[in-house]
């Protein structure tokens, strides 16, 4: 049995590995056989011999059931629209099924085996580390529009995941006392790398979260109120100052910003106006999975998510299916304000607020390992504060 378990445990550090490079396909399987989804197949083979004994009701009722809920009400919305119904497969999204399932699993792992949740912090700093290092050497890098892509990844996520390693290290430097100890820790290489891949990507959105989390993080700072306006001060000289930089090196990033700052278009207006509409056309219960794509080309002229989780989730499943989607969110934002209050370590906070704010422009960010991932390190992390394992493994509800 124990050496089921370090397989297991492999099994996850793989998969945690994969999530960075998530559209790699050596086999040219047109995304099918990815080797994130293969990884992914190994990760939930190998919780076979645990799932009697390690997988928890108490995460799947409080969290999971309501995104079932939610796929069962798209379920029913596509039932009732079949026109463009190809595979039953789609009538359930199989997809987003299956990473929710992932979810699940990964929570209950690192619920069950706390000291793991920072070495899967460390697995996902060390992918951010070797994207750097393949973009440096022009391994799998091609560019479109004067934009980076890394293994076919798309620019504004390869953004998104650069800004989700950089918080995740500076909200090591400035939790606890200051140490010179934290000024050396080798994973510190996440933040030239982070910004040099933000910056290669030209995502507007992922440049300007570098100061959101700054100032999150300074917000949210233990400290005397004299030494935060000190280093506050500090922190907007210093953003200034690179802010000047970028625009002055980066053509493509300025002229991407003065764009939405002259016409308050960020590219995305005209997707969420048209989803808008498809939701006060069907309300209650949504157009399902399968009709949004036909619906969004009737509305605004093209086949597209329209990059915002909740106008995605509005229009696949109305009404009744965003009151699950947003309890899920609201149950995990609670989770993390409440175990916030007793450990005062504002990173995971952070990271629920830039998960939030990156699935409000992003196309298909359902269907994105990234995000489960994080909802998994952020529950689980949760869980181990609010509800710690008894000895005979199950929770104590507080």
């Amino acid at each position: 049995m124990e050496f089921l378990k370090r397989v297991n445990n492999y099994a996850l550090y793989l998969l945690i590995f994969s999530i960075t490079f998530e559209k790699w396909d050596p086999l040219n399987t047109a995304g099918s056989l990815s080797v994130a989804f293969i990884v992914s197949i190994i990760y939930i083979l190998s919780w076979i011999p645990f799932l009697k004994t390690n997988l928890n009701l108490f995460i799947f009722r409080k969290y999971t059931s309501l995104l079932v809920l939610f796929i069962i009400t798209g379920l029913l919305s596509t039932s009732l629209r079949p026109e463009h119904l190809i595979d039953i497969s789609q009538a359930y999204n199989f997809r987003v099924l299956l990473l929710i399932f992932l979810m699940l699993l990964i929570t209950n792992h690192l619920y069950n085996k706390p000291e793991l949740i920072k070495i899967a912090f460390n697995i996902y700093l060390l992918s951010i580390i070797v994207m750097f290092i393949l973009f440096t050497l022009g391994i799998g890098v091609t560019f479109f529009q004067g934009r980076v892509l890394i293994f076919k990844e798309n620019p504004n996520i390869i953004g998104i995941k650069a800004i989700m390693a950089l918080i995740v290290v500076l909200g090591r430097l400035f939790s606890g006392p200051f140490s010179t100890k934290k000024l050396f820790n080798p994973f510190n290489l996440v933040i030239p790398a982070s910004i040099t891949l933000i910056l290669a990507s030209g995502s507007r959105g992922a440049f300007l979260s570098i100061f959101i989390g700054f100032i999150l993080i300074l917000a949210f700072k233990k400290m005397t109120p004299l030494k935060k306006i000190s280093i506050f001060v500090i922190g907007i000289f210093l953003s200034g100052l690179l802010y000047n930089i970028v625009l002055q090196s980066n053509e493509l990033l300025q002229k991407r910003l003065e764009n939405s700052l002259e016409s308050g278009d960020i590219g995305r207006n005209e997707l969420w106006e048209g989803a808008f509409e498809i939701f006060q056309k069907h309300p209650i219960i949504g157009v399902g999975f399968t009709d949004i794509f036909p619906e969004m080309y009737k509305h605004t002229g093209h086949f597209l998510y329209p990059h915002n989780i909740f106008l995605y989730v509005l229009v696949t499943t109305g009404v009744i299916g965003f009151l699950f989607y947003i309890l899920f969110i609201y149950r995990v934002f609670l989770g993390l304000y409440n175990s916030y209050k007793v450990t005062r370590n504002v990173t995971y906070l952070i990271l629920f607020f830039m998960i939030v704010i990156n699935l409000m422009k992003v196309g298909g960010g359902i269907n994105m390992m990234l995000f489960w991932f994080f909802f998994a390190l952020l529950l689980s992390s949760a869980l181990v504060v609010n509800n710690p394992v008894s000895k005979n493994n199950s929770i104590k509800v507080h």
